[in-house]
């Protein structure tokens, strides 16, 4: 019996460990669907990102009707994307991290979230974005959901993908660690600095 109970401890504090750090899909959310043909104007990216090749091209809307093109991006500026979800317990520490990384370091950089709630969520997301003061322009990952994938490949919540102004990955994260924040500071330098 007491085998038993230090078997059952042993897999809660991993579960436990394992929830600290990062947020898997959500169980009440459907999947997001990958073979959805987009119509119109957009293009998906083909392929996911990886630090050897540029970035896949892109052109999305965001939440505001807005167009988001990659080739207004690289070559011009640095982008950084920051993906979350209502439902992520991780994204309530990832997420004011990353605004006083912005706020703080006054990076030269566009940024965008990439909200992953879906329709059975989404109506949590005005009150998030206002708690967690985020005023960035959104994309949500279920319209476009092969540029959500190409971008943050781990399929976890928090993550952030920093590309820098010629358009190479400079830095990706996902989850939560202590090493995340300065890695985050030295990313956007380096972004700012890719020529």
């Amino acid at each position: 019996m007491l085998e038993l109970f230090r078997t059952i401890a042993g897999c809660s504090i991993l579960l436990l460990t394992f929830s600290a750090y990062g947020c898997a899909s959500h169980s009440d959310s459907r999947e997001i669907d990958l073979t959805f043909a987009l119509s119109g104007n957009a293009v998906e990216p083909s392929r996911s990102i990886d630090a050897e090749h540029p970035v896949p091209p892109f052109r999305i809307e965001t939440t505001e009707g807005d167009v988001l093109d990659s080739s207004e991006l690289v070559g011009q500026r640095p982008f950084m994307l920051v993906y979350f979800a209502t439902w992520c317990g991780v994204c309530r520490t990832t997420l004011p991290m990353v605004q006083f990384v912005l706020d703080h370091y006054d990076p030269d950089i566009e940024v965008y979230g990439v909200v992953m709630d879906d329709a059975n969520t989404w109506d949590r997301v005005p009150a998030y974005l206002e708690k967690y003061d985020i005023d960035y322009d959104l994309v949500r990952a279920e319209r476009f959901p092969r540029f959500a994938a190409a971008y943050s490949p781990s399929g976890i919540v928090p993550a952030v993908t920093v590309v820098g102004r010629r358009g190479f990955l400079v830095h990706y994260q996902h989850g939560y660690s202590r090493q995340h924040f300065p890695r985050l500071v030295e990313a956007l330098a380096s972004a700012e600095a890719q020529r």
